[in-house]
């Protein structure tokens, strides 16, 4: 999870459609700055570039709890992917912060003995969803932690370029390991942070038929991206769902997709505009109802 001495890398690139090898770094500058995480920027690609800075620092807005801090980090807006080391006497191991508009499940933790040694591995993974729109550049920076606690970013953009097609996507890992002492036991730690860029078109609207055994529609609802429901309840005569939606592609054009949905599958995600150039996940939970539909 850490960092002691030097970069372990930027680890693997995986890409699908057309996406290149990233370049990033995960370059530790101090033995005590540990690796927490990293940061998205969309930019237009007619935006000029801003004085270059080796180090960002982060201006850290509290939260009523540490996982809801802000992190801003000065003539670069974007979105921060974090899990911040809880202090010791807090009782917490790290706190996640994460911006709206990447998903994530958040931090993966687990603690591994062998030989007598204790090992604290994390890993950290979200998505950030882009809408194709070529207009945009897509960077990612690598974030630390100093032991002060100032957190920056090392202003080193790896380009996180996905292509153009729907479900295309490009990934790049951050790595970092090291050996640290906490409350007087000594430990070693393990972080990585995996962030991944998937390409999503824009919801127009979508309908969803409720269907029998027999395949026959049963009822439809139909719905627009600025109107959508928490929830879809489907009765205990429903066999099945399909799901017609109708997305906006980088040209302007209608992309009209359909896909079923079976008996007990809990939701469906949707994709929205966002900010300039990004998608954001909207979840639609599923609820199937059981007995006798007479």
């Amino acid at each position: 999870m850490k960092k002691v001495m030097f970069l372990l890398g930027a680890l693997f690139t995986l890409c699908l459609a057309g996406c290149q090898p990233l370049s990033g770094t995960g370059t530790a500058w101090d033995e005590e700055d540990r690796l927490i995480g990293a940061y998205f920027t969309v930019t237009p690609r007619s935006a000029e570039a801003a004085p270059y800075e080796e180090r960002i620092y982060a201006t850290i807005l509290p939260g009523e709890t540490p996982s809801e801090a802000q992190y801003v980090f000065q003539d670069k807006p974007g979105l921060a992917f974090l899990s911040i080391p809880g202090a010791a006497s807090d009782g917490q191991y790290r706190h996640d912060c994460i911006d709206a508009g990447i998903h994530s499940p958040g931090s993966r933790s687990e603690i591994l003995i062998e030989d007598g040694k204790t090992r604290y591995e994390t890993t950290l993974e979200g998505t950030l969803y882009v809408s194709a729109d070529p207009s945009y550049f897509v960077w990612l920076n690598p974030v630390y932690q100093t032991k002060a606690g100032q957190v920056y970013l090392l202003n080193h953009d790896a380009a996180m370029e996905a292509g153009e097609t729907l479900g295309s996507s490009c990934s790049q890992t951050y790595f970092d390991e090291s050996s640290r002492t906490r409350v007087g036991a000594s430990y070693e730690e393990r972080f990585a942070v995996k962030a991944m860029v998937e390409v999503q078109f824009p919801l127009k609207s979508f309908s969803l038929y409720a269907m029998n055994e027999e395949n026959a529609v049963l009822w439809q609802e139909d719905y627009t991206a600025g109107a959508l429901p928490d929830l879809v309840t489907a009765g205990s005569d429903v066999s099945y769902l399909l799901l017609e939606t109708r997305s906006i592609a980088p040209d302007g054009s209608v992309l009209t997709r359909v896909h079923a949905l079976n008996r007990g599958a809990p939701l469906f995600t949707l994709y929205l505009s966002g900010a300039p150039g990004c998608c954001l996940a909207r979840p639609i939970s599923l609820i199937w109802q059981e007995g006798d539909p007479s």
